[in-house]
């Protein structure tokens, strides 16, 4: 709900400091404010007002009917489903201490996960000290981290802060996990799938290089020779024969072909 807001620039009207103020010109007191400043005012507090209200569940609704500004109905949804107590933050408090990165998570799971537990504690009244963040992104990380949490660890003191740590994380997240061409192996070594996958019968085999003569008649004689299927190719080259496989390489595909 609070991003729909801000997305729509109304979280203003449920802010504290300035929900009073005619944010529409922020600088202008109510008195002064001219009659257009004031519509253009109080159309942004009933959007405001509505988004709020379109946002929560049909069994939510009663509870802010009697409110005519957003900024009322923010504090009873806060009042009812936020309750600043001290069970409830030692209760935020507890599970945040004892947060585990599973081994299923990308990093980024892992700390928009961290982030949000921040955030609801931050929600009661409570804030997270950055160095204790900081903790928390490196002590909850599996056993195989920990020479690099033990790297991280060396950091100065000025520069412990959780957008370091978890850019530092990111960049070892992406080493291990490197993104690129999709590839299977084989049998005869590996090769890039190239959409043809397997081809299991003699009758494919046939299919397939009937398709290649067809799509290079008219501009080549065939894969092999000549200049290829465009100008700028090179024609395909046999890379290896065996018994039971023949790999066409070019320079846009590889195709497999099983006998």
């Amino acid at each position: 709900m609070a991003m729909l807001l801000r997305e729509r620039t109304l979280y203003g009207f449920v802010v504290p400091q300035s929900h009073e103020e005619y944010v529409a010109c922020p600088n202008v007191s109510a008195e002064a404010a001219s009659p257009g400043v004031k519509a253009k005012y109080l159309a942004r507090r009933a959007q405001a007002l509505s988004t709020i209200f379109l946002g929560v569940s049909e069994s939510v609704k009663p509870l802010l009917h009697s409110y005519d500004t957003p900024y009322e109905a923010w504090q009873k949804l806060e009042d009812v489903f936020t309750p600043k107590t001290m069970p409830r933050i030692g209760y935020l408090h507890r599970s945040f201490v004892s947060m585990k990165m599973s081994e299923t998570e990308t990093m980024a799971q892992w700390t928009s996960r961290v982030q949000n537990a921040v955030t609801e504690l931050a929600d009661t009244g409570k804030t997270v000290p950055e160095d204790e963040h900081g903790f928390l992104l490196l002590n909850g990380l599996p056993k195989a981290w920990d020479s690099i949490v033990a790297n991280i660890y060396n950091l100065p003191k000025a520069e412990f802060k959780p957008t370091k740590i978890e850019s530092m994380l990111f960049n070892e997240f992406d080493r291990q996990h490197p993104t690129g061409a999709s590839t299977h192996n084989t049998e005869s070594g590996g090769a890039f799938n190239t959409g043809y996958d397997h081809i299991s019968s003699p009758s494919d085999t046939a299919t397939i290089r009937g398709r290649q003569r067809n799509t290079s008649r008219g501009r080549s004689r065939g894969r092999g020779r000549g200049r290829g299927a465009r100008g700028g190719e090179p024609p395909a080259q046999v890379r290896s024969v065996t018994s039971t496989s023949l790999q066409l390489v070019s320079n846009k595909s590889v195709i497999i072909v099983k006998g």
